[in-house]
């Protein structure tokens, strides 16, 4: 998925070097663009948007607001950002959508933040709150010109979302800290959230997950962190993570297509520990 046309200049650059009888080390890649984003109680602002370039960007998304806010990102493919928006507030999301959901992060607490790392090609693309985005929370930007080259962050490990299982892969004693790769390999839309709570609780809602929608939601001592959101087959979202000392459950709540219960129902669920 990453290309790494740099190379080609770091080729030449040393063949300039061995002809000039001096040996010079290699220019180190720079890092993605940065773009950051606030949530306020009814907008969302995100300065320098319209001067991004086709390539890795990472989202820097914070609630400045006292209320609860979450940033999805959309590439829209040509669709109107009206359309989009009313789509992805609805409960029944269509199996096959004219634009691509590539992450975000569903719910953040005032005050709280995020940081994301994604490829974004040409384009336009749309920023919204999930739950607000009735209500003006929507920004739009385009992103066009040349390819900026830019070195990923530096990843601990790999959460792959399939349309059946978490692959994890993680150091053994992971201290719950680092940029995680999360791509989605299925068919489906899938995210990726965390579940905090002791062996009982989670065994209790991983037993009414595996059935169906939580009528009473998580349990009272349980605390969710929310990763990576709503992300389209073949988009990847490498999210940094500061996850505390403790068991977990890794959950995907968006609707199977064919059985219109939680993701969790058809085994997308999986049990970790933060030491």
């Amino acid at each position: 998925m990453r290309r790494t046309p740099i190379a080609t200049l770091v080729a030449a650059g040393l063949a300039a070097a061995v002809a000039c009888g001096a040996s010079q080390p290699a220019a180190a890649a720079a890092p993605p663009q940065q773009l950051d984003v606030v949530a306020h109680a009814h907008s969302i602002t995100a300065p320098g948007a319209n001067a991004l370039r086709p390539g890795l960007v990472t989202f820097y998304i914070r609630d400045a607001s006292s209320l609860q806010h979450g940033i999805g990102v959309i590439a829209l493919h040509g669709t109107d950002p009206n359309t989009a928006a009313k789509i992805v507030a609805r409960d029944d999301i269509p199996k096959k959508l004219p634009f691509a959901l590539l992450g975000g992060v569903p719910q953040l607490s005032p005050g709280g933040s995020w940081t994301g790392t994604m490829r974004l090609a040409p384009g336009r693309y749309l920023l919204f709150d999930d739950g607000q985005n009735q209500k003006g929370m929507r920004f739009t930007f385009t992103v066009r010109g040349p390819e900026r080259s830019a070195a990923p962050p530096k990843t601990v490990g790999t959460i792959t979302m399939s349309d059946h299982r978490f692959g994890v892969h993680l150091p053994a004693n992971w201290d719950g800290r680092g940029v995680v790769a999360v791509p989605n390999d299925g068919a489906q839309l899938h995210e990726l959230t965390f579940v905090k709570g002791s062996p009982g609780e989670l065994a209790s809602l991983r037993k009414q997950l595996a059935h169906g929608y939580p009528k009473d939601g998580p349990p009272p001592g349980a605390r969710i962190y929310f990763a990576v959101g709503g992300t389209s087959p073949g988009h990847t979202t490498l999210v940094e993570l500061h996850l505390p000392k403790g068991r977990y459950l890794l959950i995907s709540l968006f609707p199977d297509p064919k059985t219109g219960k939680p993701q969790t129902a058809v085994g997308l669920m999986s049990n970790l520990t933060v030491h």
